[in-house]
Parts: structure tokens; sequence; C-alpha cells
């Protein structure tokens, strides 16, 4: 124990052995003591950064379309918006995703690192349950409002229906020109018959090339009026 002056004020790790000292007499005397350890604001927050990129990056793991969807934060507001082409002003309300667990009065040498990592993965799996199934339900939305859907109506997948989706799409270009492919989120099963469909022919090659240059100079069109309005 460390004391300083008359205040008797404790140094912070002889107050936690003075309170380990006095639980343990009171295990010995079949005592019931609660404890109250003192909290320290850094070290929480330095764990609770930790936890929190533990979830992030488990949520990425577990809901992988999610963890491909480029971020930024808002400082303030409840909604955003976005402004297309024809002045449509499209907003986009924020949904709020959250996880919840229990934790039960344990014994705090129970309550290890091991139990800590479980009740993240917990918090991690329902928010990947709960922003995956909202993406899928927003893009539902935003496709059926802009009609951009291709309705294979029970066919076989084929090469023509995925080049139709494919023409569908609004397509990003790099620097120099070059496609850059978009990701593909398919069903159960379906990834599995789009690898089977094998190599694309070459009258598929070619109208994939005609797409692709229709696609480009509408890209170029794009970057050129932003760069204007800006």
């Amino acid at each position: 124990m460390i004391a300083h002056g008359r205040s008797r004020r404790f140094h912070p790790i002889a107050s936690i052995a003075l309170q380990i000292e006095q639980a343990a007499a009171a295990v010995t005397s079949n005592k019931v003591v609660e404890v109250m350890l003192p909290t320290y604001p850094k070290l929480v927050r330095d764990r609770q950064n930790r936890n929190m990129e533990t979830v992030r990056a488990r949520v990425r793991q577990l809901s992988p379309m999610v963890g491909l969807i480029k971020g930024h934060q808002l400082f303030e507001g409840r909604s955003s918006a976005i402004q297309r082409e024809d002045g449509k002003l499209d907003e986009t309300p924020i949904h709020r995703a959250s996880g919840e667990i229990t934790i039960n009065r344990e014994m705090l040498v129970e309550f290890n690192e091991e139990a800590v990592e479980r009740h993240l993965e917990e918090i991690a799996e329902q928010l990947a349950r709960d922003m995956s199934a909202h993406f899928q339900q927003r893009m539902n939305e935003v496709t059926a409002a802009t009609g951009n859907i291709v309705d294979g109506n029970g066919k076989p997948f084929s090469e023509d229906m995925f080049l139709d989706v494919l023409e569908a799409m609004e397509h990003s270009f790099g620097k120099d020109g070059n496609w850059k492919p978009p990701t593909m989120i398919a069903g159960p099963g379906m990834a599995e018959k789009v690898a089977a469909a094998g190599a694309m022919s070459a009258a598929g090659n070619k109208r994939l090339k005609a797409i692709l240059e229709r696609k480009r100079d509408d890209h170029r069109r794009r970057e050129a009026a932003r760069i204007l309005v800006g």
C-alpha cells in the first residue's frame, strides 16, 4: 500500500491490491463481497477501439459484399441524397444496424479473452445479417425504381443473359481506359452455374467488346461533364 501525506491517497495499483486482499479475505470467511475496481478511461477507450476493429473485420469476412462497399462518415443529418442526371433527388435514409449480447455476471477470472472474442463474434454475426439484408433490400428498391432489371423469367443461365445484364449496367473505367469489371453477387447455386458456363464464345466476346466500347464512351462523357461542373 502506498500512501501520500495525511490525505492517504492510494496509488491505483495499491488500491487494486487492497481490494483483492479484501475479496480474498471474504472468500476465506465465506462472505459475499462486491468489489468495484477503478476505471481507467484511456485503457477503456483503447479496448473499445480494438473491439470495434475486430467486429468490423469480422463483418467484412461474414458479408463480403458489404466489405466491398466504400463508406464515408456523416457528421450530421439523418440522410444523404444523390442528384441524378435528370435532376431528380434520390434520398438515401440512414439505416441503423445493431447487435445485442447478454453478458451474465461471472467471476472475473472466468471472463477471459476467449469469452470476449465469443461475444464479439455474436455481435459481428448479427451486424452482418442486418447489413446484408438491408443492402439487398435497398438494391431491390433502387433497381425497381430505375427499371434497371433483367428478368430471366425462369430460363437457365446463358451467355446472352449475362451480356444482357452487362448491357443494362453503368460501368467504370480506369484513367488508362481499361474496364473495371463489376462484382457479381450470386444466390445459392448460381455461382456454380456461372462457373460451369465456361469460356465465352467468339460471338459473345464480339458482343462484349461492342458493349464495352459504348460504355467507355458513356463513361468519358460523364467524366467530362463532372470536370466542367466542378
